[in-house]
């Protein structure tokens, strides 16, 4: 009786040389904020993502021979986050609300659970924000993954006290409409879920707390809503990713319709503008 063939074995570990980290590469330092923060990242695993600090590298070489790429604005902690998510593809934000130790009824679990959502909504706004920055197309889409799984996390708990849930704050809002550009896919998603829930007891903000575009973009969302009804989905998260990867992909040409300072009035063509002028010639000779 023949013997039976052994099983090929399965390797669950092994990858080819290509995919790895790329951490035997050299590094290069960012120093970040005011108090200027020192972080370390390999050349390789950060080139694999991004141009945006390659560009900076023949211009940063002013500390001998070394890479020192200088980011005076950004927050220290937020970009710690983009480096966990850049090594790890994971980004150490938020505790579910199934995992909190204790939401009972209580007035002061209550405002516990407030506090820690703003701080979350609050920290990947600026996450989203400075990986588009970076033009870090990974980044951003893991960031609005994690958006929007906080924003339906939220969803599903309901503060007692105040019978509603943690939507996403004003500050929230300002963060990402003040430090992203036009039309981004995290606007999109922060006005997509006050146009699908804010008759669920959470009210728009006052107009004067928010950018109007992002009331615009409400009042958008909300036509599309009544229209489509049940058949818009807001957390289509292909969509907000698609959005995202063509975000890139444009040219300096293309512009999202009433880019920025033209209050939505497209500059006129070349053509347009010498007939315009000639009419007006015109009507100044008659």
């Amino acid at each position: 009786m023949p013997k039976k063939a052994k099983e090929k074995k399965k390797w669950s570990v092994g990858i080819g040389k290509s995919q790895g980290l790329g951490v035997g590469s050299s590094t290069f330092r960012v120093t970040v904020g005011k108090e200027k923060k020192s972080f370390y990242i390999h050349e390789d695993i950060v080139a694999s993502r991004t141009e945006y600090f390659t560009n900076l590298w023949p211009i940063s070489k002013k500390e001998g021979n070394a890479k020192v790429v200088r980011l005076p604005e950004e927050d220290p902690e937020i970009f710690a986050l983009y480096i966990e998510l850049v090594y790890t593809g994971a980004i150490p934000y938020m505790i579910k609300n199934d995992e909190k130790d204790d939401w009972s009824c209580r007035s002061d679990a209550d405002r516990g659970h407030h506090d820690s959502c703003v701080e979350e909504y609050n920290t990947l706004c600026k996450l989203y924000a400075l990986a588009e920055k970076v033009e870090d197309t990974k980044a951003q889409i893991a960031t609005i993954t994690a958006l929007a799984e906080k924003i339906d996390d939220s969803i599903n708990h309901v503060d007692c006290i105040s019978t509603k849930f943690c939507f996403p704050p004003v500050e929230s809002i300002n963060i990402m409409y003040e430090n992203t550009r036009p039309y981004s896919a995290g606007q999109k998603l922060l006005a997509h879920t006050y146009a699908r829930h804010s008759e669920d007891g959470n009210p728009l903000p006052n107009v004067d707390q928010v950018p109007p575009l992002f009331l615009f973009d409400v009042a958008e969302m909300a036509i599309e809503i009544r229209d489509y009804n049940e058949e818009f989905d807001h957390m289509d998260l292909p969509w907000y990713h698609q959005v995202i990867e063509d975000g890139f992909e444009e040219s300096d040409d293309d512009e999202e319709p009433g880019g920025e300072g033209s209050n939505g009035a497209q500059e006129p063509k070349d053509d347009q503008k010498s007939n315009d002028n000639q009419k007006s010639d015109d009507t100044v000779a008659s």
